[in-house]
């Protein structure tokens, strides 16, 4: 068990090596590069990412649970009760999830990684 502030902190050995995260909305950038990088097979785009973090963002207390001991099928919840379907979260899906300034904001994101 790790607890951290900041993903980036933990050194990239440890967090290649982890198959079960919790993951809690941050403001940093940098983190969410860093952890959308370590879940980059998972998900289709960064812009897929960000909605997703968004939309756990709007829970109380809400936070990801990534279990990727198979990347090909992970169990992604938001706490750990709720399971996602990551097409609710692709570029035509998102609109229940988003206004249209967080579109933008993340669409702009996108172009900068």
């Amino acid at each position: 068990l790790i607890l951290v502030q900041s993903f980036s902190y933990i050194p990239r050995a440890l967090r290649s090596n982890s198959v079960l995260l919790l993951l809690f909305p941050t403001k940093s950038i940098k983190d969410k590069k860093v952890i959308f990088e370590e879940l980059s097979g998972i998900f289709d785009s960064y812009s897929q990412f960000e909605a997703v973090m968004e939309d756990v963002a709007t829970r109380d207390y809400g936070f990801l649970y990534a279990d990727t001991t198979s990347q090909k099928d992970p169990d992604l919840r938001i706490g750990f009760t709720e399971p996602i379907n990551l097409a609710d979260y692709s570029i035509n899906g998102r609109n229940k999830h988003q206004s249209v300034e967080s579109k933008i904001e993340l669409l702009q994101a996108e172009k900068e990684t």
